[in-house]
């Protein structure tokens, strides 16, 4: 797996700082900001709640509160 990665990471051309933890943390920041289902990403990475999930990378989220503002019921028709 090692020897695997180091190759992949050669022929992406990618700096030998990464590492799978890092390609873990893109994929989750991508799907959560993209709009994924958080219980489906912690799900995903074998996580079996949201706290996690939510407490690293919910920040990362952009206009989540605009986002509940839009969508909050209409009070007067």
């Amino acid at each position: 797996m090692r020897s695997a990665f180091r190759s992949a990471k050669k022929r992406a051309g990618l700096d030998k700082s990464v590492c799978m933890y890092t390609i873990r943390h893109l994929f989750t920041s991508e799907a959560i900001t993209n709009g994924a289902d958080a219980k489906a990403v912690a799900n995903l990475l074998g996580h079996s709640s949201l706290r996690m999930i939510m407490g690293v990378y919910y920040h990362e989220i952009e206009g989540e509160k605009r986002n509940a503002i839009a969508r909050k019921p209409k009070l007067i028709k």
